[in-house]
């Protein structure tokens, strides 16, 4: 998840999760807003697309061709997918749903299957000011990771969140304003069902930035916590191994915590095993 300037706020943190209950329309799998404490299941819709039998042999699945017809009925034009990606079973979208003040709230990703569409919803995290997504995002990868016949998704999403805090107590114009800075791994997987989740999520970048006011003295210095990442070998597992942890020793208590949050608590060289099921 580079960093990014503290200009009109440093926000964003997904905290994800997936559930569903059936309808009418795709399968849907909503993540919530959250303080990045972890991953919480949201609510979400589904249906799962049924082959019809007949005398004729049936044309294989174009997993392209079906992606393409369920951005076109959802109103998805071209300039508007931030990213794609065809794998051996399926094909994939990611597009913002939801924007506020030129600033991503909500991704979507799309996937077509052989199960039919489905959906799994991004959503910027609260706990400070500004919340948003960055409008770029550096990678979006399809593989069959355990080689089960069904395709997982690997993206990394930027986010910034904004903060205000004293420099002394009984100072009320003595404030600087700091912001945290994210690229989060998420792996999306599909179940028998065809309803999307994440089986793993993780900070792979953090950092902070601080901004003081014209007559206050110098900002707090630079964070970063860093990983190296990797997914490989069967049954699949995540290697994160941490290139850099700078962390002030007097940081404010409402900024992310490695020694508790889950999304950016793993060692250096900590290999994790996905289940995807």
């Amino acid at each position: 998840m580079t960093a990014a300037r503290l200009a009109t706020g440093l926000a964003l943190i997904g905290v994800f999760g997936a559930a569903a209950c059936k309808k009418n329309g795709p399968t849907t799998a909503s993540t919530g807003s959250g303080s990045g404490t972890g991953s919480a299941l949201g609510s979400g819709s589904a249906s799962v697309g049924v082959a019809s039998t007949g005398s004729a042999a049936a044309a294989p699945f174009d997993a392209k061709a079906a992606l393409d017809a369920a951005l076109k009925t959802r109103g998805i034009a071209d300039k508007g997918i931030a990213k794609r990606a065809t794998g051996a079973h399926s094909a994939w979208a990611l597009f913002a749903s939801k924007t506020k003040d030129d600033m991503v709230m909500e991704y979507t990703v799309m996937q077509a299957s052989a199960q039919g569409i489905a959906e799994l919803h991004i959503a910027a995290r609260g706990g400070g000011d500004n919340p948003g997504l960055s409008k770029d995002v550096d990678t979006f990868d399809v593989r069959d990771l355990d080689g089960d016949g069904r395709d997982e998704c690997l993206t990394v999403v930027a986010w910034q969140l904004d903060h205000t805090f004293p420099y002394a107590k009984g100072c009320k114009k003595c404030e600087y304003g700091e912001g945290e800075i994210g690229k989060e791994l998420y792996i999306i997987a599909g179940d028998d069902a065809g309803y999307l989740k994440v089986p793993f999520d993780h900070i792979v970048e953090y950092t902070t930035l601080s901004q003081a006011g014209p007559t206050d003295p110098d900002p707090p210095s630079p964070e970063k916590i860093a990983y190296d990442w990797k997914v490989d070998g069967q049954p699949p597992m995540v290697t994160l191994t941490r290139t850099d942890y700078t962390l002030d020793p007097k940081r404010p208590k409402q900024l992310l915590d490695p020694a508790t949050d889950p999304q950016l608590s793993a060692g250096s060289g900590e290999s994790v095993p996905l289940v995807l099921k």
